[in-house]
């Protein structure tokens, strides 16, 4: 995703980008960019939610099996609440183990901690590409033949043309 995300953002403002469309064209790539940021930021929270919810049912299931065990524990010594004994014995206490396991097979077919890493990381690379790109550094450097007026001019179209695409649109993911 970031290869691509450089290939859509690795023209840089050289002699040929002065052409008619550029500023529109570059603010299309930004903006695009920045969709491409809130979706994967929006997918990174789904997943953390999604991890810490598996993650607190199988907690829950686990301490209820303990108590449920230590439960069925007491009630055979004591003798007491018989009628409970036999549904706690004979069909929650054997039921746990199952729905743990299945909550573990769920979480592990679903890697919801993998994916919420990757997509948050995948977010803030974008993010970091998104701001090198506006200020022109790294791979993102205009490559001008002449050094002397056109590198002025450079400057002052790349400030203008970027601002408002950042501006409009990076509050919202936030």
């Amino acid at each position: 995703v970031i290869d691509k995300l450089t290939l859509v953002l690795s023209s840089v403002q050289d002699d040929e980008m002065r052409e008619v469309g550029n500023s529109k064209s570059e603010k299309e790539r930004l903006l695009h960019a920045w969709t491409l940021y809130c979706t994967f930021k929006l997918n990174s929270r789904f997943q953390k939610q999604r991890a810490y919810f598996l993650h607190t049912l199988l907690l829950l299931s686990n301490v209820l099996s303990v108590v449920l065990a230590v439960l069925v524990y007491e009630l055979d010594e004591d003798g007491e609440y018989a009628e409970w004994y036999d549904v706690i014995s004979i069909w929650l206490l054997p039921l746990m183990p199952v729905l743990s396991g299945m909550l573990i097979t769920i979480s592990s077919k679903f890697t919801p901690i993998l994916k919420w890493s990757s997509l948050s990381n995948g977010s803030e690379q974008i993010k970091s590409e998104i701001y090198m790109y506006r200020a022109r550094v790294g791979e993102y450097m205009p490559r001008v033949k002449n050094s002397g007026r056109a590198g002025a001019s450079v400057m002052r179209t790349s400030a203008t043309t970027s601002a408002p695409a950042d501006a409009n649109f990076g509050g919202l993911c936030v």
